[in-house]
């Protein structure tokens, strides 16, 4: 029981560990995904959304990030959930964009929005010529990242606490070698009926030997050459 312990923390640790390693990829790969289907404008999508950041993106089609260019009005999208109309803010009214992609297409952000809720959403456009499409905001893609860090982090902790624990309790469960049987001078047994000597105390070079103990003289005491230690006997 005593190595099992530490044994089932360490096994514990390694499972967190996975799971950690395993949320941080998914959190990041969640930036290249989406939710639902594209669609055109005018025209609606409703996706089943888990509370959270979301995006509604335009898709720039084959190019790159850096020429990518919204062509929807942001004013003509509107976004309804289970409790009704969901405040948009436009994020790309000012200087800087957001942009994924996905395959050969650049998808670039036009409104951005926040599910409180888990539940049904609706998002509209109003304006036309546009292909568009819904996936999860930057910041929730780095929570689900950082956290999934977060727990591999700790399944590394909780780890390294185990295979300490499995080695102290090696250490501590050697037992040390208990002396040999009760000899007498010189490693010669007493004679029966005979305390053992007490030379010890006259003659500290004596050899490790049972001897009458001086504390209690209904025991004997291992002398082991130089000093009592506390192996004790009765006699």
């Amino acid at each position: 029981m005593r190595k099992v312990l530490p044994i089932l923390l360490i096994l514990l640790g390694v499972g967190v560990f996975a799971v950690g390693v395993v949320n941080a990829v998914s959190g990041v790969a969640s930036s290249l995904n989406t939710v639902g289907e594209q669609w055109r404008t005018p025209g609606e999508s409703t996706s089943q959304l888990e509370p959270g950041g979301y995006v509604v993106y335009e898709s720039a089609g084959i190019t790159d990030a850096t020429s990518a260019r919204v062509t929807i009005d942001p004013d003509s999208i509107t976004v309804s959930g289970p409790a009704g109309a969901v405040p948009v803010t436009c994020i790309s009214c000012g200087s800087t964009k957001t942009t994924v992609t996905l395959g050969d297409a650049t998808y670039v952000g036009v409104v951005s929005f926040t599910a409180d809720t888990a539940g049904s959403y609706t998002v509209a456009a109003t304006d036309s010529g546009a292909t568009l499409v819904l996936g999860p905001s930057v910041s929730q893609t780095l929570v689900g990242a950082f956290r999934g860090v977060g727990l591999a982090m700790l399944g590394g902790f909780i780890s390294i606490v185990g295979v300490v624990w499995l080695i102290v309790a090696a250490v501590l469960g050697r037992r040390k070698p208990e002396p040999a049987a009760a000899t007498g001078y010189y490693g010669m047994s007493p004679a029966p009926g005979h305390p053992a000597s007490t030379a010890p105390m006259q003659n500290p070079d004596q050899i490790g030997s049972w001897y009458p103990d001086p504390e209690d003289p209904n025991q004997l005491r291992w002398w082991d050459g130089r000093q009592w230690t506390e192996h004790r006997r009765p006699r």
